[in-house]
């Protein structure tokens, strides 16, 4: 060999390490790149695993939500079907108060057209210019009972058939749900009404 051919030959050599030490390097990063891909592979299966699993709790609790929104509504269903049941109505007897012009007193007779009602207490309105008095012992009305009401001037010399009535009468079904009905009229005119009943809450 001439000297020129030498020197290829030894850079050759001395080069050869070098490329080795090159593909080392690269299979190093590549078995570092697939560890990282094997990595990220088990990272993003965990948070598959983790969404399916949400996914079905979020299904679970829509079906657990529909099924207490269905009982619910059941219940309300229920519930007002039993306060139609069980609901008292009260109507006037004659539709006109009977007045004693020498007592100076009118009375109204309410019946029962309703079910069992336990009479509470009646509250007048700024327009009602006598005095109510219930004289029903018995606060509880069955269907068909009577509850007979008493009214009077609020002062002596006032006459009762110029009176004018605005009160509501306030009971309770056997359930304790409370309504009112409002009692209103002139005593003089005989147009005394009394009004459906309106639950209090």
């Amino acid at each position: 060999m001439n000297t020129a051919e030498w020197i290829s030959f030894i850079g050759v050599i001395v080069g050869f390490p070098a490329g080795i030490v090159s593909v080392l390097i690269l299979l190093k990063k590549d078995k570092k790149r697939e560890a990282e891909l094997k990595n990220f592979e088990k990272i993003a299966n965990e948070s598959a695993k983790q969404t399916k699993y949400l996914a079905e709790q979020v299904k679970e609790m829509q079906k657990d939500n529909n099924f207490k929104a269905e009982q619910i509504k059941k219940a309300t269903t229920e519930e007002k079907k039993r306060k139609e049941q069980i609901k008292p109505y009260f109507k006037i007897e004659g539709n006109t108060p009977g007045v004693d012009l020498k007592l100076n007193i009118a009375s109204l007779t309410l019946i029962n057209n309703g079910e069992y009602a336990q009479l509470r207490e009646y509250e007048e309105n700024e327009e009602n210019n006598v005095k109510v008095v219930l004289l029903t012992n018995k606060r509880e009305v069955d269907f068909g009972g009577s509850a007979l009401l008493q009214m009077g001037p609020n002062n002596n010399d006032s006459k009762i058939i110029n009176g004018i009535i605005s009160f509501q009468i306030c009971y309770i079904d056997e359930d304790g749900n409370a309504y009112a009905q409002k009692i209103a009229g002139s005593i003089k005119k005989g147009n005394i009404q009394i009004h459906p009943p309106i639950e209090v809450i």
